[in-house]
């Protein structure tokens, strides 16, 4: 999940998501990423996701990418 608590929109889309999310057993949240969106913002959102799939190099365990807006979205 990528984050970013500098705006109250965002903050709202993201405790709606969550709020949804919890609701399925199935799903976990591995990771809350707040990114680094100055400038662009997408090279820190591209460096996190990448090392978030480095730590888990399995195929399938990452299934879902949230991001509450586009910069976050477009570097994942």
């Amino acid at each position: 999940m990528f984050a970013f608590d500098a705006f109250p929109t965002v903050q709202a889309q993201e405790a709606f998501a969550v709020a949804v999310l919890t609701k399925y057993n199935d799903i976990s949240l591995l990771d809350r990423l707040t990114p680094d969106v100055s400038g662009i913002g997408c090279a820190d959102s591209r460096a996190r996701m990448a090392a978030l799939v480095s730590a888990k190099p399995t195929v399938g365990s990452i299934k879902v990418v949230w991001a509450a807006s586009d910069q976050p979205a477009l570097g994942a």
